[in-house]
């Protein structure tokens, strides 16, 4: 059995790897995400059976700082699935893909 926070952080570096991020050091230290971006608070969570995402959406929004708070997130053996509020999700929709 893998313990929780070498699992953390292997899903965190794979996530990371995926974005070309690296992971943010002080996270625990300093309340912020868990990979470093300008633009984005990123938490990631990689769960056996169930992500708490409204807990994990708590933890981005307290780290956003002005960013917009993301969740990626995976339970063991499914792929991984992106969580955002629907503004923030709006606004990319806005300028980005409406016709």
């Amino acid at each position: 059995m893998i313990n929780g926070r070498v699992k953390g952080k292997s899903y965190e570096l794979e996530v990371g790897a995926e974005l070309g991020l690296v992971r943010a050091l002080g996270q625990t230290r300093d309340g912020g995400g868990d990979l470093e971006h300008t633009a984005l608070a990123i938490e990631c969570k990689r769960r056996a059976r169930v992500v708490n995402i409204p807990q994990a959406m708590a933890q981005a929004v307290k780290s956003a700082a002005g960013r917009v708070p993301v969740v990626i997130h995976r339970v063991d053996r499914a792929e991984s699935l992106v969580t955002m509020r629907l503004s923030d999700w709006l606004a990319l929709y806005e300028q980005h893909w409406k016709t």
